[in-house]
């Protein structure tokens, strides 16, 4: 039953329309009393209007930040769960030590995931984890739903997982073998693909170049 908001008396079925934003001619397929029930059979019009802009609006930045964006590293993820499936190739090859048999092509795949997925992880800080561990961390169902160690336990003080310390090991030795570039041991374009993935607003404070999805500097110095 729809209440009038000022006279002591329940709403027409007409009136009870309008205020939904339904035409004159609607009528409800259920009785008033039970309208609770039939929702999917009566959603009014302003609001299934406001639903769809808002989807839309999140389809074309999601669509936007996957396909226009360019970024000066490759082979980068285009999403967490591929970022996560990367990473756990090389833990697999650390598990089974056999990390440096692994090409550089494959190992840059998982070693950009790392900086994809952890933006707050710095290279540097791998040197010295330090000895104390620690289970708290931010949740991140993409991560643990997958394989909980890439989370926890954690170096307290590097801030490391302690599942990917192998990793972060052997990027160091290839970058000391002149195996990667600065950019590519750094790489800070991977940290920032991820986050415009998570937040697809953030790609508004990217260069003009690359919301026009325009070659980048490093593929300009090859001549891509």
């Amino acid at each position: 039953m729809f209440i009038h908001p000022t006279q002591n008396r329940s709403l027409t079925p007409r009136e009870a329309a309008r205020i939904q934003s339904f035409p004159d001619w609607f009528e409800f397929p259920v009785a008033r009393t039970h309208q609770f029930r039939a929702i999917g059979n009566a959603v009014p019009p302003l609001v299934a209007e406001a639903v769809g802009l808002a989807v839309k609006t999140y389809l074309e930045k999601t669509m936007k930040s996957q396909s226009t964006v360019r970024f000066g590293l490759a082979p980068l993820p285009t999403s967490e769960n591929e970022a996560v499936q990367s990473l756990l190739s090389l833990v697999h090859a650390a598990e089974t030590k056999s990390l440096c048999e692994i090409s550089t092509m494959n190992f840059l795949r998982g070693w950009f995931s790392v900086g994809f997925l952890y933006g707050g992880l710095h290279p540097d800080s791998a040197l010295d984890h330090g000895t104390e561990l620690s289970d708290e961390t931010e949740p991140c169902p993409e991560i643990t739903m997958v394989e909980p160690r890439l989370q926890s336990p954690r170096y307290v003080q590097s801030g490391w997982p302690v599942l990917l310390a192998p990793i972060a090991d052997d990027a160091w030795r290839r970058y000391e073998a002149g195996e990667l570039t600065d950019d590519q041991f750094y790489c800070s374009e991977a940290v920032i693909a991820g986050l415009c993935c998570r937040n697809p607003d953030l790609i508004q404070q990217l260069p003009a170049e690359r919301r026009a999805n325009l070659p980048t500097t490093l593929e300009r110095k090859l001549g891509r």
